[in-house]
């Protein structure tokens, strides 16, 4: 694990250089099919395909908050040609540059981001690299409270269920039962919920049962349509969902052979796993079988 931190660390302070295998594997002091073995084996991603997808998420960093011109953030990224760039980015963000940079509600897609320690820790101990592929074959309802979102947003996140648990204590405390089930739903968007400035997601905090109409009255209802999802478990600090969703993302998506299919994406887990120590859950990615 400390070479793959090594390994990373030289490629974060470096990102705009020639970054070459053998420039890594001296760094880091191994071979370079020894490097790539760690780096998969520790990371669950291909080398040069970190490489790529940070460059690319840097840019699209750079499109959203500055005015720099696209073909310079395409050199600085490592490609030879903005047609060359404009080809990957569509690819891991599902827009091409210039669309990224005028329409904020396309910015849907978080990239790869930038790993701490813990993440990639986490990557080794706490998640399963390789998804259940799933097939809903029968949609169910959840009913919570929305928010406007980013993908990195926990505090949003936190203070949406703690609102959620609230309500629930004031007027309906017999379900909060440890076995009682409870989902997250990600999506672009929800016609009850008002995404702020900088917002890419609509997200609601909810229960996958109805609850008394009482509180049900005051609650968002989302459908959760039918359809195949990837079943991520999730074990451990519920603080590192993100980089579980940072993986399906940044990492399998891309060598998976599905797409990214427009259903919500779901975090599943038990009134119970909250407070839990080491809480498991499941991070349901909405997929599709890819046509290529």
């Amino acid at each position: 694990m400390q070479r793959v931190k090594a390994a990373i660390d030289h490629i974060e302070a470096h990102l705009g250089e020639n970054l070459t295998l053998d420039r890594l594997a001296d760094k880091v002091g191994v071979s370079r099919y020894h490097l790539q073995r760690l780096f998969r084996s520790g990371y669950g991603e291909n080398l040069k395909a970190y490489i790529r997808k940070r460059r690319l998420t840097v840019a699209a960093q750079r499109l959203a908050e500055t005015e720099a011109r696209i073909i310079e953030i395409a050199l600085e990224s490592g490609f030879e040609s903005q047609e060359a760039f404009t080809r990957s980015f569509r690819a891991q963000f599902g827009c091409n540059p210039g669309q990224y940079r005028k329409r904020p509600e396309l910015r849907t897609r978080p990239g790869l981001l930038k790993p701490s320690r813990e993440s990639i820790e986490h990557r080794t101990d706490g998640l399963t690299l390789s998804p259940d592929i799933i097939h809903l074959r029968k949609g169910f309802e959840v009913f919570g409270i929305g928010a406007g979102i980013n993908f990195e947003d926990g505090a949003e996140v936190n203070g949406n269920w703690q609102q959620l648990f609230a309500a629930l204590r004031a007027d309906a405390p017999e379900l909060l039962s440890p076995r009682l089930a409870l989902c997250g739903v990600a999506q672009a968007d929800h016609p009850q919920i008002v995404r702020g400035d900088g917002h890419c997601l609509a997200y609601v905090s909810g229960l996958e049962r109805k609850p008394p109409d009482a509180v049900a009255a005051a609650l968002i209802r989302v459908f959760i349509p039918p359809g195949h999802y990837a079943r991520f478990t999730h074990s451990g600090s519920l603080a590192h969902i993100p980089d579980t969703v940072n993986y399906a993302w940044g990492s399998w998506l891309g060598r998976s052979g599905f797409s990214k299919s427009d259903r919500p994406d779901l975090e599943r887990l038990s009134y119970g796993a909250v407070s839990s120590p080491r809480p498991v859950m499941s991070y349901w990615m909405s997929v599709d079988r890819s046509s290529q």
